[in-house]
Order: structure tokens, then C-alpha cells, then sequence
């Protein structure tokens, strides 16, 4: 067996090794799920493009096909091919996981998301008065997105004045200028009329 054909039955072992990760990868999940897939399917064309140049580098009568300089650029173009390949779907096999991670993490998220909703649509459910109920979804709120210091306020749009309905973390002195002050006098307000 001459160093072409075994080379050439690598590359064809190779690619069919590479494709059937490729398949089962892009058939068991959605194309978004299987990141670089066109990467991955052009590494395994550079390695198929390889495989056939090793073939037709291991017929006889190679040798008298070309003219004498055209076979080290030959063997260079083989090296070429199998080295891209090789980089392409390496770096697909690479980023995989890392692509899994992200959406593992990704979901986690929205569930957590989900439950922190799920947990104050349970509050405002319960016959709680307004304050308590405020205090009870903001508490919450303030875990979830790990708040030391936070507060809510309901506006009265008659009076066009600001309340403070509920509050975490907050000082004495802090609530005595945040109990209740005039509508436009707050930050949102402020910089709602500061971009228009």
C-alpha cells in the first residue's frame, strides 16, 4: 500500500467521522442550536477535496499527468486542504460547547425569570392590602436582582404627586424625603422632559 492510499483511507475515515458528528448534531437539534455549521461543512469539503486529490495521487500514472513543478505545489495544495480542514471543524467542535453552555445559561435565566414572576402573580393573587402587597412583590423584585436599596411608588395623577407605597434598605432620612413629593420632580420625570 503506498503512503497516497493510506493517506487517502485517513482522510475518508476522517471525514466520515466528521460527518456523522455533523449529522447527528444537526439532526437531533434546531440549525440555531449547532453554531458555524457552514464552518463545519466547509472543513469536512476541504477534507473530502483531500481525500480525492490523495486518490488521484496514488493512480500510476500520476507522475506523467503534470508538467514536473506543478506536483510539490500538488502536495502543498493536499497539506493546505487537510490543515483547514482540520481547523475549520476543530474550531466548530470547540465552540459547541461553549455554545451549549451559553444557552444552558440563557435558560436558566428565563426560568428564574419565570419563577420570580410566578412567586409576585402569587402575591397580587392573595387579598393583601395594597401596601403589604407592594411590599411583599418588591421584596422579591429586590432578591431577584440582589438590591440592597430600592422602593416603589404609586403616583396620584389628580394631585400629580408621587407616594411611597413600599421600601428596602432605605435610611430615615431617605424616606423623609421620599414619602411623598410633586410629579416632575422626580429622576423618570425629569428625564423624560430632558429628551423631548
Amino acid at each position: 500500500m503506498s503512503l497516497e492510499l493510506a493517506g487517502a483511507i485517513l482522510c475518508f475515515v476522517m471525514t466520515v467521522a466528521a460527518l456523522l458528528f455533523g449529522l447527528a448534531k444537526s439532526s437531533r437539534l434546531e440549525p440555531e442550536s449547532f453554531p458555524n455549521r457552514g464552518r463545519f461543512f466547509a472543513g469536512l469539503g476541504c477534507w473530502v477535496a483531500a481525500a480525492i486529490l490523495f486518490v488521484f495521487m496514488s493512480f500510476p500514472g500520476y507522475p506523467l499527468w503534470f508538467v514536473p513543478g506543478v506536483y510539490p505545489l500538488m502536495t502543498i495544495i493536499l497539506g493546505v486542504l487537510i490543515l483547514v480542514g482540520l481547523f475549520l471543524i476543530l474550531t466548530t467542535v470547540v465552540a459547541f460547547p461553549l455554545h451549549l453552555n451559553h444557552v444552558r445559561r440563557e435558560t436558566d435565566g428565563r426560568a428564574d425569570l419565570v419563577t420570580l414572576l410566578d412567586t409576585i402573580h402569587h402575591i397580587t393573587a392573595q387579598p393583601y392590602p395594597l401596601t403589604e402587597m407592594a411590599t411583599l412583590s418588591l421584596r422579591e423584585l429586590a432578591g431577584f436582582l440582589e438590591l440592597q436599596k430600592t422602593a416603589l411608588f404609586l403616583i396620584n395623577p389628580t394631585r400629580r404627586e408621587m407616594y411611597l407605597a413600599a421600601q428596602i434598605g432605605m435610611d430615615r432620612t431617605d424616606l423623609s424625603r421620599l414619602e411623598r413629593f410633586p410629579l416632575g420632580q422626580d429622576m423618570i420625570s425629569r428625564t423624560t422632559v430632558e429628551q423631548a
